[in-house]
């Protein structure tokens, strides 16, 4: 029967199946039906974690590299007593962001 039965690989989307009736015109009645369940395949706890996970991480890393390289900037605009205003970092959110929503497309 395990042979058989390979529902644990694979998640019910919805519990109830539909029901397909099949019509044999030489006999004239519904004499087979077909169930049919929708699911899909089952991933593991680690794989749902790790594309939760790594695009937070990801984001996390990029934008400390990029916090670090602002504060290069401005130590060095400072040193040549030249205070500019340093760049607007809602840039690199966004940047961090494309990068990390492409990282969970990957997975």
């Amino acid at each position: 029967m395990d042979k058989i039965d390979v529902s644990d690989k694979f998640d019910f989307i919805s519990p109830y199946p539909d029901v397909y009736y099949e019509y044999d015109d030489n006999t004239g009645y519904c004499g087979r039906y077909t169930i049919v369940f929708y699911g899909i395949k089952a991933t593991s706890g680690f794989m749902k974690l790790v594309s939760i996970v790594f695009p937070m991480i990801l984001i996390a890393c990029i934008n400390t590299l990029n916090v670090g390289n602002e504060f290069k900037e401005i130590a060095k605009n400072h040193m040549e007593d030249n205070c500019q205003k340093g760049v607007d970092p809602t840039g690199y959110l966004q940047v961090t962001s494309a990068l990390a929503l492409a990282a969970i497309f990957i997975l």
